[in-house]
């Protein structure tokens, strides 16, 4: 039986920062001057230019945290006189990893019950959440869970990708693995299981400087966030 850590902008747990950002610009003007006798001309330019920048620090707390800023600046000239319309736009993302355990045999360790940073791929045999759903009292999740089998024992893991998802409150991704080491039997029992979310709080308390707070908890196969507020 095991817990482990898992799934809009996000923050992640240590500080950082990176941007990027492009600015160009062009502008082409036509003149034609119509027959006055004997001559026509025709004039057209076009400028750009370009800058990238790009920056990114990491700093050591109990995670490490990057961030993305991208931005875009156009400008057009649309006539001779040198008129100028422009367009800025930019978007930042964060993300805030805290610490890692876990990843080992099927992708998370089958003996930690608390919040893991597990593989990229993780075991996730057949299973279905049951019962009044999930609960949180303290710092402990509390659910039901149901699976085809009844002859094997079964892990199940608590697995976080890592990022705050940027909302009020912030918002946590979370897969729970689920190894059902080959059963092969058809009775379909169910089972209790219990998180320790010690490990997200701490990281989130790193990432944002503070003591208390709420994240809400999006956990695969069931349709409602999980409010943890601590």
């Amino acid at each position: 039986m095991a817990l482990g850590f898992t799934s809009g902008g996000c923050v992640i747990v240590n500080g950082g920062s990176s941007s990027e950002s492009n600015g160009g610009s062009s502008s082409s003007s036509d003149s034609d001057t119509s027959d006055t006798g004997s001559s026509t001309g025709d004039t057209e330019s076009s400028t750009s230019g370009g800058s990238d920048s790009d920056s990114d620090s990491t700093s050591d707390t109990t995670g490490d945290t990057t961030g993305d800023t991208t931005g875009d600046t156009t400008g057009t000239t649309d006539d001779p006189t040198g008129t100028t319309t422009g367009t800025t736009t930019g978007t930042t993302t964060g993300t805030t990893t805290g610490t890692t355990t876990g990843g080992v045999g099927p992708g998370f360790d089958p003996d930690d019950m608390g919040v893991q940073m597990c593989a990229d791929t993780v075991k996730q045999d057949a299973y279905e959440i049951v019962g009044i759903g999930p609960a949180i009292k303290g710092d402990v999740l509390f659910m039901e869970v149901a699976y085809s089998g009844g002859c094997e024992d079964h892990d199940f893991g608590f697995c976080w990708d890592g990022s705050f998802l940027e909302s009020n409150p912030v918002q946590v991704n979370v897969v729970i693995p689920h190894d059902g080491h080959d059963d092969a039997c058809e009775a379909y029992p169910t089972e209790a299981l219990q998180f320790d979310l010690s490990n997200l709080k701490q990281a989130w308390q790193d990432a944002y400087q503070q003591d208390s707070g709420t994240i809400m908890i999006n956990l695969e196969g069931w349709q409602a966030p999980v409010q943890y507020i601590f």
